[in-house]
């Protein structure tokens, strides 16, 4: 899933979307990461969201959340995923983050649900110790990430119309 280099990637039956501002930060194999680019991943990610909700073909909305390493694209990519539903995938740490999310869900009408991945800190380090060095999130960063996450974790009263949470261990 790492070298992405389209907008969206579809299952087996073309029916199943999942959008992932990451995917969009990627210059031929090379992932590329700056600020600029990273607010234009998440603009065209929102304004991909908002074009699949207008086809019609689409009534669900599902957040993949978690810290980077916490196992949200791998889950995404083994998982046989629901008809007519957009997964995007993002880390979410924070509701200010989920908040244009919601907004947008609220718009079109269209349920929102959360999969929370919580996943020990530790564990997601030491999986992102294993990406390619363009890939890697300085421990710094994973320490606030995983901060922010904790003290503000998604819930029902967001607007969510399910919040699940799967745990791991190890």
């Amino acid at each position: 899933m790492c070298s992405l280099t389209r907008r969206f990637y579809f299952t087996m039956n073309d029916k199943n979307k999942v959008i992932s501002p990451d995917a969009l930060l990627y210059e031929g194999d090379k992932y590329v990461w700056t600020w600029q680019r990273a607010k234009g991943a998440w603009e065209t990610s929102m304004k991909d969201l908002r074009e699949e909700l207008t086809s019609g073909s689409n009534n669900k909305i599902i957040l993949v959340c978690g810290i980077p390493g916490s196992g949200k694209s791998t889950w995404i990519s083994k998982q046989p995923l629901d008809l007519g539903v957009v997964y995007f995938d993002a880390t979410f740490t924070n509701k200010k983050a989920r908040k244009p999310l919601i907004k947008i869900a609220k718009e079109f009408d269209t349920d929102i649900s959360i999969i929370v991945f919580k996943t020990p800190l530790e564990v997601c380090i030491a999986r992102n110790s294993t990406r390619p060095a363009d890939r890697i999130v300085p421990n710094e960063t994973m320490d606030r990430m995983n901060s922010a996450f904790s003290k503000d974790p998604p819930k029902a009263e967001e607007g969510f119309k399910e919040v699940i949470v799967l745990e791991e261990t190890d």
